[in-house]
Order: C-alpha cells, then structure tokens, then sequence
C-alpha cells in the first residue's frame, strides 16, 4: 500500500493499532538515488525518468536531492585506487569516486557524518511520538562494519597509505546515541517495552553488542548468535519449509541445533518477508518441538566449569564391544527465588542411533534432592518427573548423575522449581 505522505502512512498504523518493530540499518539510504550532480568530491550517476518515482510528496521521499541538501558528506564511495576493504565495486584508476548502491537503489553511508546520525536520532524519536504501540527496532547489515571510508579519520586506521574510518566506530557511536534515547523517552511507564535487536548476518562480533538487546538475524548462523545471546534473547529467521522441515530428519537437526544454542527460529507466518510460511507439515514440528522452546524462554547459559556432560547409553556394536557415543548438551539458568533454576538439553543424538543418555550435572540449586529432576519429550509440552531410581545424588546434592532415556535423540531435563512463597498473607472476604 501508498501513502501521499509519512504522516498518512503514521496515522494508518496508528489508528490500526498496529504494533511495530521497525526494520532498519545504520549504513544504507534511500531508494533510486540518482542525479548528474556532485558534491563533496563525489558524483552519483545520471537518473532515468523511470528510476526516481518518489513514493510521497514528502521532501524526503525524493532520496537524491534529500541526501545532498541534508547530510552530503555521509556518502560512502568507492575508493579511487582500487576499492575499499569490504566491497567488490573498485573504480579503475582515473575514474570518478562513485557511490556504492546497494538495495532497492540506495546508497551506502556513514553516520561517522553528524547530519546522518542527527537524522537517524529524529527518526527514532519521531517512533515514539506518532506510534503508541511502536516495539523497537532491528538493526540489519552489520556486515558493512568491514568498511574503510576515506572521508573521515578515526585516528587508528591507515589503509593504503592514507587515514581512514572504520565504519564500525560510527555504527556503535550511533547506536549507543540511540540506546541513550529510547531509555529517555521510555521512562519509568515504558522500561523495557522497547527493544533494539542486531541482524548478525555478516559480521557477528561481541564488541558491536553493547547497545543491543539481543539478535534477531537471517542465515543459518545458528552457533554465532547462539554465543552473541548466551545472556540475551536470540531469533533466527528460518527461510524456508526446506530448510527445517523437509523431512523428519532435516527438522530434528534444524530445532535440537537451536534448542542446543538456546536459539528460537522464527515461526511460520503468512506473508512475512525471508521466512517461513505456515503448513500443515512445517507447523506439525514446530508444534513437536513448542513444548521444549517454551521451557527456554528467559533461559540464559550457564557459564559454569563442568556445568553438564552426557554420553549414550552404552550399547554393542556388531562384534559385541561395547561402546558409548558422545551426545551434546548444554546448561542453562532461569531466574529463580534460590538464585537460579537448572536447566539442560540433550540433542543431536540421531532418532536412530540414542534411546538413552547418562547425564551428569553440577551446580544444582541447594534444595535439590533424587526427585527434584523433570523431563521433557518432543510431542510432549509438559514436564514428567524423573523416577528417583535414575538419579545418583553427588556429595553435598551440588551434583548428580542421571539415566535419561531420549525420543528423537533428545530430552530437554530440568531441576522443577520450588514453589513461589508469597511474603504476604492472602486476603479472603469471608
């Protein structure tokens, strides 16, 4: 759908009651940006009467002359003599510097520029004026964090020969800047309702997460962003049917390997954009594996030594050896009265090869006991005690050994929580 101005296109999600995580990059501007003009030593190429046809009548709408009267010195160009780190579009020696296009005709740019992070702040703070139910944004193309701009000097980079920017610097700047803002205009009414999530595709790296609340990324990075969220919230869009369920054994892979990493794929949709769409096969697994995704939810791994261990069952092979497999596993912790609540997935046993796992475990909760443990099935979305007969409790109940038996080559175990005890007596009207 159009709209004549941004203001129309507000108030229609406004009056919809829409709720909206808005979709957005640091590094990117515009659409068909064009114009036999320069500025700042740059020229963009010639425009065709079909290629500019501004969306709104808005100022803004007109990508080309918006650029260069408001933040010309933001465009990012091809290096004259032989292309930046990170791009594969070098201009010829003795050509203009060109600006380097990238989606829907836009143009890379730099908020190292202070009128592109200006905007880009105005942008966010206008959210929060025209859009009650607005959610937050994500932040896509961390990838051209691995560009040199040579308009700008960051004071540590030569590239070349000659000082240089690493976009990277501006890109944390900004979104420190804009982190400072959503804490401000959120307060006290709205802490935490707002999130800013980073697409990792590209260049997944510690250092950028400062200001994020967690990743929500394209691709099939799943150990990457399993690591950059093992303390904050990770969604991994899953691109198509084929991908997590073309088959019984494609779909066990595709959700152990995220429930393994404590990463939630991202779940069929109609009409959504690079994801999955609802089926009837696709939402079977997904509905398999719900139960087991669900007891993650606000999960966060448990950077412990010797937190967990498992192996299968020992079984014989064909000249009667017999022989014991390792499994994988992974130890979590949930918010919890006693500190933290335990929590472990086994996965990636092989539906055919692992019906059973012994399952060592430390740093329990202190009033763990034989009967604490509970688990959790694929098909199944409750939780079933463990008999106390598989459990072998450590010295000082701090660890224990447990005989786990597995469906699909997985189980997902817990330590059930002790019960809530409110510090207030209950008020009954008699």
């Amino acid at each position: 759908m159009t709209f004549a101005s941004i203001d129309a296109y507000y108030a229609r999600i406004q009056a919809e009651g829409f709720h909206t995580l808005s979709y957005w990059n640091v590094n990117e501007y515009g659409e068909n940006v064009c114009g036999n003009m320069s500025w700042n030593h740059h020229t963009l190429g010639g425009c065709t009467p079909s290629a500019l046809v501004p969306s709104s009548t808005d100022a803004w709408a007109n990508s080309s002359n918006y650029i260069a009267a408001q933040f010309p010195n933001a465009l990012v160009t091809r290096f004259d003599a032989g292309g930046h780190s990170g791009t594969h579009s070098p201009t010829p020696a003795g050509q203009a510097r060109g600006a380097i296009k990238t989606w829907q005709g836009g143009v890379v740019v730099d908020p190292a520029d202070k009128d592109l992070q200006a905007h880009w702040l105005a942008q966010l703070e206008r959210k929060y004026d025209e859009l009650s139910h607005f959610e937050g944004l994500v932040v896509d193309r961390s990838d051209w964090n691995a560009l040199y701009n040579f308009d700008f000097d960051d004071g540590a980079s030569l590239v070349a020969g000659r000082p240089a920017h690493l976009t990277q610097y501006a890109y944390v700047a900004t979104l420190r800047a804009m982190r400072a803002l959503m804490a401000k205009r959120q307060g006290a009414t709205r802490f935490n309702e707002t999130v800013m999530l980073q697409n990792a595709l590209g260049f997944a790296q510690l250092s950028l997460m400062e200001a994020f609340d967690g990743t929500f990324s394209e691709g099939a990075i799943v150990n990457a962003v399993g690591v950059l969220g093992a303390k904050s919230t990770t969604i991994l869009w899953t691109g198509s049917a084929k991908e997590c369920c073309a088959s019984d054994v494609v779909a066990d892979a595709y959700f152990q390997r995220r429930l393994y990493m404590n990463v939630f794929p991202m779940a069929p949709f109609p009409g959504a954009d690079h994801s999955v769409a609802p089926s009837t096969a696709t939402d079977a697994f997904y509905i398999m594996y719900g139960g087991m995704f669900q007891s993650l939810v606000g999960a966060t791994w448990l950077l412990a030594p010797h937190a967990v261990n498992v192996s299968r069952a020992a079984r014989l092979t064909e000249h009667g050896a017999a022989t014991a497999t390792t499994l994988v596993a992974n130890a979590f912790e949930l918010p919890h009265e006693e500190g933290f609540a335990a929590l472990w997935a086994i996965m990636l046993g092989g539906a055919a090869d692992a019906t059973a796992a012994t399952l060592s475990v430390a740093h329990l909760p202190p009033s763990t006991t034989a009967i604490s443990f509970e688990a959790m099935l694929p098909d199944e979305h409750a939780w079933s005690a463990l008999p106390a007969s598989a459990v072998a409790m450590g010295a000082g109940n701090r660890h224990a050994k447990l005989a786990v038996q597995l469906k699909r080559g997985c189980a997902m175990i817990r330590v059930a929580p002790s019960p809530l005890v409110s510090p207030l007596p209950s008020l009954m009207l008699e």
